[in-house]
């Protein structure tokens, strides 16, 4: 494939009368004045005379040969002769009327083996490469046997000059039996440069004819195309033509008779039947509009391309075997039987979504995202799996606008959040972003629907005697005013001030004070204020806040 393609590339880029061959050594040019083609005339009736002698003389020596194994080479000779001769007539003729006569004597060939189905598909394919590239073929087989002629002739020069200095020789040294014998080789020798010579002349000129025949590269490449749109280019838009307005027309019909009004309110009810009816649908539309296709190329007589189209669909039918399973668990997928279901929740790279319709390509949808709207092939969907979900369920953790809390510390308003990414707009303005998946890793605390903040406070152990009766109170009597003039009036949902534990230096009190979400931007300020009220109440009350004691026992 490679060297027609070269053969080809070469014959587009060889200009028209720039191509010549060079003669041979120690031959003498063409005369100008001498029309080249009666020169090639001349050779070749030259050289056939000159083996029309020879074979008068191999028949008159077969006659009177007595040996059977000299007579057996003879009549082998006899047979090259003849073929020499009637391969002369035919290069005699086609050089005389410019036709290829063996291609104009070929005829028509026989039919075709039925049982080689293949070899039938592919026979006008081959017949089109090797009509395609004739010309550059013949081309480089003349180069290649003007090349052989050339080789062949200096040989034989070589030869009788060889024969001429022993011939020398012996006549130097007057040996007159050798001096004859070489003589006579001679002879042959030089009748056989003779005819290699006119083989060349002949090669020489129907090359030259060929060169001259070409056109140039900007004008073959323009006949080409123009050739192909007449032809093959028309052929294959209109059978794709076809197989569009056939699929398409058919799926316009079916969405068409979707719409009528009985039969949408009946949808639900025969769902099944329905998925099953659309997938056999979409089988037939596929199937007819390929047929569409196949016959118009039929009904142009376009074998070439249509040899090429059952090759696709042969290819295709091969290929199916290792997809024949993948195939059947789509078909299951949209006839809603799959792992896959309408209307169910499913987990996609870590993200919920809703499943919509199933379809070649379906949609996920998932409201609390913007632009919460994905679609998959049914060949992702094989290995994901569905469940039935409530109306009540959550599809995100937050939606824009809320107040996060973060595993890592970090706490804001969320800004934006899509299936790609989620940014937290934190006090002060800044912006951290997350990628989605990564968010819902870090375990994400909804504020915006109430929070409840826990502070450990404690005082001195010598007010054990009130730690008990008194002191949860007074805290909690001074909390409820500050966290409510923090937080705004209506936001502090609970409060809760009770004795947790005497501690290894103090005695302990679990503050919990619950908010409603509207508090969360004063997450962190609340935090702070709780401790900020507990000192305040200690200093009124002085009562002591202990710091970590380390006692020491010295040994005896």
């Amino acid at each position: 494939m490679r060297q027609i393609a070269f053969l080809c590339l070469a014959t587009l880029l060889l200009p028209v009368g720039t191509a010549t061959v060079q003669q041979g050594a120690g031959e003498s040019q063409p005369s100008t004045g001498v029309s080249r083609s009666l020169q090639a005339l001349h050779a070749i009736l030259e050289s056939r005379d000159a083996k029309r002698v020879l074979l008068t003389a191999k028949t008159a020596e077969i006659e009177k040969e007595k040996n059977a194994d000299r007579q057996a080479q003879l009549k082998i000779e006899v047979s090259a002769l003849r073929a020499e001769i009637a391969a002369l007539n035919r290069n005699f003729q086609s050089v005389a009327t410019g036709i290829d006569i063996d291609g104009f004597d070929s005829g028509l060939e026989e039919a075709f083996n039925l049982q080689a189905e293949l070899e039938s598909l592919l026979r006008p394919l081959i017949e089109e490469l090797k009509d395609a590239t004739e010309a550059p073929r013949q081309i480089e087989h003349l180069r290649t046997e003007l090349a052989y002629h050339e080789h062949r002739r200096q040989l034989a020069t070589t030869a009788i000059s060889q024969l001429q200095n022993l011939a020398d020789q012996a006549a130097d040294a007057g040996d007159a039996e050798v001096q004859e014998n070489l003589l006579a080789a001679m002879k042959a020798w030089t009748e056989r440069r003779r005819d290699i010579v006119n083989s060349e002349t002949v090669a020489r000129y129907q090359l030259q004819s060929r060169l001259g025949q070409q056109k140039p590269l900007l004008e073959s490449t323009r006949n080409v195309l123009a050739l192909f749109f007449r032809s093959r280019g028309l052929n294959l838009l209109s059978a794709t033509g076809a197989f569009l307005v056939v699929f398409l027309g058919l799926r316009f019909l079916s969405r068409s008779v979707g719409r009528v009004g009985p039969l949408r309110k009946r949808r639900k009810k025969y769902s099944f039947y329905r998925r099953l009816a659309g997938v056999l649908f979409h089988v037939f539309a596929a199937l007819a509009a390929l047929f569409a296709s196949l016959l118009v190329l039929y009904i142009a007589g376009d074998w070439v391309l249509l040899g090429l189209a059952t090759l696709f669909l042969l290819g295709l039918v091969w290929a199916s075997k290792q997809t024949l399973p993948q195939f059947f668990e789509q078909i299951r997928l949209l006839l809603n039987l799959g792992t896959v279901r309408d209307n169910e929740r499913m987990v996609y790279e870590g993200i919920p979504w809703r499943v919509g319709r199933l379809n070649f390509y379906t949609r996920f949808t998932n409201p609390d995202l913007t632009g919460g709207l994905i679609r998959l092939p049914l060949r992702v969907l094989s290995d994901l799996h569905s469940r039935p979900c409530s109306a009540d369920e959550a599809w995100f953790p937050c939606r824009e606008g809320e107040w996060v809390k973060l595993d890592d510390d970090r706490w804001g308003k969320v800004v934006l959040q899509t299936p790609e990414m989620v940014q937290l707009e934190m006090l002060g303005g800044s912006v951290a972003t997350y990628t989605t998946t990564d968010f819902l890793a870090r375990a994400p605390e909804n504020l915006s629907r109430g929070f409840r903040l826990s502070v450990t406070f404690g005082i001195d152990y010598r007010h054990q005697a009130v730690s008990v009766s008194e002191v949860p109170g007074v805290m909690q009597a001074a909390l409820d005013p500050a966290l409510t003039s923090l937080a705004g009036d209506g936001r502090l949902a609970n409060l809760l001030v009770e004795f947790k534990e005497a501690g290894a230096s103090s005695l302990d009190y679990a503050v919990q004070a619950d908010f409603t979400g509207e508090a969360a931007p004063g997450y962190e300020a609340l935090q702070r204020g709780i401790q900020a009220t507990l000192v305040e109440v200690c200093n009124d009350r002085d009562w002591g806040i202990p710091f970590t004691q380390i006692t020491l026992h010295q040994a005896e």
